[in-house]
């Protein structure tokens, strides 16, 4: 997701050479865009525009029924192009609590040697990274 984050903060600082009409639903369609091109390249993987985020901006916004992002902040905003900038605003800040919020998860478990004597390990991970360290 990082080229596709790249590629934002290039829109959010000329949005006009991408857009002529600064909207959140066009930008909308532009990251949908973005992410079947990525989906289609990269046949193995399967991208999604940042997991997670339709949750905070139902968070954000005390909203409980089922509507897309973009609908929610559009309907916050009361205008299309104050919504296309507050959704910068809000990524920004979705990026930041996600990244304050990454927890280690330690994992104890038990392992039984040829001796019979159980030992102890450890292993320390942290959520959203596939390496892991083990501690004795």
């Amino acid at each position: 997701m990082e080229i596709l984050y790249d590629l934002l903060l290039t829109v959010k600082k000329r949005p006009k050479l991408y857009f002529r009409k600064l909207s959140l639903k066009h930008l909308h369609v532009f990251i949908n865009g973005c992410i079947a091109c990525m989906n289609h390249l990269e046949c193995d993987k399967n991208h999604e525009f940042y997991p997670g985020f339709q949750e905070f901006i139902q968070r954000k916004y005390n909203v409980n029924f089922p509507k897309h992002w973009s609908s929610i902040i559009e309907f916050y905003c009361f205008d299309e192009e104050k919504a296309f900038y507050k959704f910068f605003d809000l990524l920004d800040e979705f990026i930041e609590e996600s990244r304050r919020s990454l927890e280690w998860v330690i994992i104890k478990y038990m392992i039984l040697p040829t001796n019979h004597k159980v030992t102890c390990k450890y292993v320390i991970i942290l959520r959203g990274i596939t390496n892991s360290k083990e501690y004795p």
